[in-house]
C-alpha cells in the first residue's frame, strides 16, 4: 500500500498491490482519496470504494496483528 500526492494539483491517490493465492503475477490497483471510504474494525482498516447511488463496494481490507486501544494525549 502506499498514498500518492501530487502539489500541482493537491490530488492524493491510494495504490495497493498484492498477489491472489494462486495467482502468479500481482494486482495493482489505485483510486483517488476522494472515491474511498475508510472504516475501522478492531484490527481492520477497510476501504470501501464510494457509490452515491448503491451501497458502497468493499475495495481492500488491512488486517494487522496488533491495534493501539487508546493514543496518548
Amino acid at each position: 500500500m502506499a498514498l500518492y500526492w501530487r502539489p500541482s494539483d493537491t490530488s492524493a491517490r491510494l495504490f495497493v498491490q498484492t498477489r491472489i493465492a494462486d495467482g502468479v503475477e500481482p494486482q495493482q490497483y489505485c483510486l483517488p482519496l476522494h472515491e474511498l471510504k475508510v472504516a475501522r474494525s478492531r484490527y481492520c482498516l477497510i476501504v470501501y470504494e464510494r457509490d452515491y447511488d448503491l451501497d458502497d463496494a468493499l475495495w481492500a481490507r488491512f488486517n494487522f496483528s496488533a491495534y493501539e486501544s487508546k493514543l496518548p494525549l
